[in-house]
């Protein structure tokens, strides 16, 4: 369940929050008068792109390439978390459907089975359902955090992209 929620988590920041149309941005920049461009990026200010841009209206002209690049491995810290958390999940999914699996094949052979025990064809027929419905949840979990891991990823790379092309083009728009 806790890896369900990490992938929605991560979902709805690199695709819903998160994503700003650079090109847009760059012309308003362009077009707005030079007071007006900080409150244009504040307003960007929750998504990635706005926390790269941040620094361009705000900091002193010596510094700026120095915040920008600061600011620009934080975007990158943000939006690359939790991803791992995501693949070592899927990795760990498999081996939790394992271990599952190995604890209802020892009940068999060493468990308590009560009035279960006076037929032991019963008791293997629990014990190895119960294995292979381990084994099965463990897999599927694993199968379903790789391909939200590999999408997710396509996705982070889009945004570390576009963060960048931002920061480049606002760089010319502020000289300018």
């Amino acid at each position: 369940m806790g890896l369900v929620a990490l992938v929605v988590e991560r979902l709805r920041a690199l695709c819903v929050s998160g994503p700003v149309d650079v090109d847009p941005l760059v012309k308003a920049l362009r077009s707005a008068p030079e007071e007006k461009r900080a409150a244009i990026v504040d307003a960007i200010g929750g998504t990635f792109v706005g926390r790269a841009l941040a620094p361009l209206w705000r900091a002193e002209a010596r510094s700026i390439d120095v915040e920008l690049e600061e600011s620009l491995a934080d975007a990158r810290a943000a939006i690359t978390s939790r991803l791992q958390a995501i693949r070592i999940g899927a990795t760990l999914s498999t081996f939790l459907g394992f271990v599952g699996a190995a604890i209802a094949l020892s009940w068999v052979h060493s468990g308590d089975h009560g009035l279960l025990g006076l037929d032991p064809r019963r008791v293997s027929a629990i014990g190895l359902s119960q294995a292979a419905l381990s084994i099965a949840l463990g897999v599927g979990g694993s199968s379903f955090a790789l391909g939200a891991w590999m999408t997710l990823r396509a996705h982070a790379r889009r945004l570390l992209d576009e963060c960048e092309r931002a920061v480049d083009r606002a760089r010319a728009v502020r000289g300018s």
